[in-house]
């Protein structure tokens, strides 16, 4: 939708999540989770052809700032 539109892409990093929801329980626990809005990331140099190098740049933009949970 971002190369079609020309939109850049605003990668958004959550962490703490599992603390507060963890897998298998409808409990939602006490805690803090952190979010990181990042630089956005302009399109306008990929293609329908190299968006695989796009989505690549979002992830580590994502992954860069994810804490071990």
């Amino acid at each position: 939708m971002a190369l079609e539109t020309g939109v850049p892409v605003l990668p958004v990093t959550v962490t703490g999540g599992r603390k507060i929801l963890p897998k298998e329980s409808l409990r939602i626990l006490p805690g803090d989770m952190k979010l990181i809005i990042h630089k956005p990331i302009p399109v306008n140099e990929y293609t329908y052809e190299t968006r695989d190098k796009l989505v690549e740049r979002v992830r580590k933009a994502i992954e860069k700032d994810m804490e071990q949970e």
